[in-house]
């Protein structure tokens, strides 16, 4: 839902709009590749509620940290409701500063990082409200409008995501009268407003998804690449769509429980007719598929992440039912042999990110935030 450090200028009116802190938080040891945020260290930042801060999105080199804040009671008397965060950290996992820009707009569903990394783009009201985030100024703005006679696309499902060089969501165009049109899939540009900020690429996805009874996964990269899984004469299949050679299938499973595509890869993790959990990452180029050891039923793996080049994949691994997990990482040099990260593992879980590049990773669970750079090499 990522190749630039965020720039951010202090001065120029910036501090109406968003608040610069400066506060180092050191690695336990000096040689530590792991930083910890714990919730009062989050506090001294300046956020008011810890346990209401999440992180969205590292940038692709994992240097900075887009993160959010939902807002109550007083908080949300300047009109917003939530804040959005904008760590950078130096090379030891020391934050080095920290800006909060209030989020001025109806409560967004979900966002991402444009493809330059300038700015945010925001989606809201039901997936019709697109908004822009400036990075760099501070500046708020709704550039696809929703409201009577106004509403020109619906996002659904509700999800925005930078593909090579461009910005992508799926969803509804509506027509004059306001009627729905075909499920399709559209680029959107932030600098230009409502009709003339979606580009059509011409996908008929419901086209598309009438090869499966039931379509139940899908993680649509362009209009010529897609991962797709769905029920087949009462059996789950994941496979992989192109435009100019149709499906080709992955494998059978019961289900899958999370997946990934990033840069003509799929990651994903499920569960096999026997019940035992899998990982795989699949290569769309090669057709190669590369499997991690079954896992008993009591055990599973979950939350899998893949660089954009496919050089490092990372996810979790533990007992069912919301128990300790561990985080793993495996490097494609090594042929994916995953191991264990170092100071990640028995933790509670939580929300886990990975920076495009594969170099480092978040992980925020309830005892706080986790800045971990990925070991090199193996």
């Amino acid at each position: 839902m990522n190749a630039r450090t965020v720039k951010f200028l202090a001065g120029f009116g910036l501090l109406v709009l968003a608040v610069a802190v400066l506060w180092p938080v050191h690695p336990a040891r000096a040689d530590s590749s792991l930083a910890f945020l714990a919730n009062r260290d989050l506090s001294r930042l300046g956020v008011d509620r810890p346990d209401l801060f999440w992180p969205a999105q590292l940038s692709r080199d994992g240097r900075t940290l887009l993160a959010t804040e939902d807002l109550e009671g007083e908080a949300t008397r300047s009109g917003a409701l939530s804040r959005l965060w904008v760590l950078r950290f130096n090379s030891d996992g020391s934050v080095r500063e920290a800006r909060k820009i209030p989020l001025k707009m109806p409560r967004f569903l979900q966002l991402t990082m444009t493809p330059d990394e300038r700015g945010v783009v925001l989606l809201a009201r039901e997936g019709a409200s697109f908004w822009y985030l400036d990075l760099q100024t501070g500046d708020l703005r709704e550039f696809i409008h929703s409201g009577m006679g106004v509403t020109r696309f619906v996002a659904q499902p509700h999800v925005l995501w930078p593909y090579q060089g461009r910005l992508y969501t799926l969803g509804h165009p509506l027509d004059s009268n306001g009627t729905r049109q075909g499920l399709t899939l559209v680029t959107l540009a932030p600098d230009r407003t409502d009709e003339q900020a979606i580009g059509s690429t011409g996908v008929d996805v419901a086209a598309v998804y009438d090869h499966f009874d039931q379509v139940r996964n899908a993680r649509w990269l362009d209009p010529s690449l897609a991962f797709i899984g769905g029920t087949l004469q009462g059996t789950f299949k994941m496979t992989c769509w192109k435009k100019d050679s149709g499906f080709h299938e992955i494998a059978t499973l019961d289900r899958v429980t999370s997946m990934l595509g990033m840069g003509g890869h799929l990651a994903l993790t499920g569960v096999s007719k026997q019940g035992l959990s899998l990982a795989m990452l699949f290569d769309a180029s090669s057709g190669n598929l590369w499997e991690a050891p079954a896992l008993p039923p009591e055990r599973e793996y979950n939350y899998p992440f893949i660089s954009d080049d496919a050089g490092t994949l990372v996810l979790t691994e533990g007992r069912k039912a919301g128990q300790l997990i561990n985080l793993l990482y495996g490097r494609q040099q090594s042929g994916y042999d995953l191991r264990p990260l170092p100071g990640l593992q028995n933790k509670k879980p939580g929300v886990l990110r990975l920076a495009a590049q594969g170099s480092h990773l978040v992980f925020r669970n309830p005892d706080g935030l986790y800045y971990a750079a990925i070991p090199p090499g193996r």
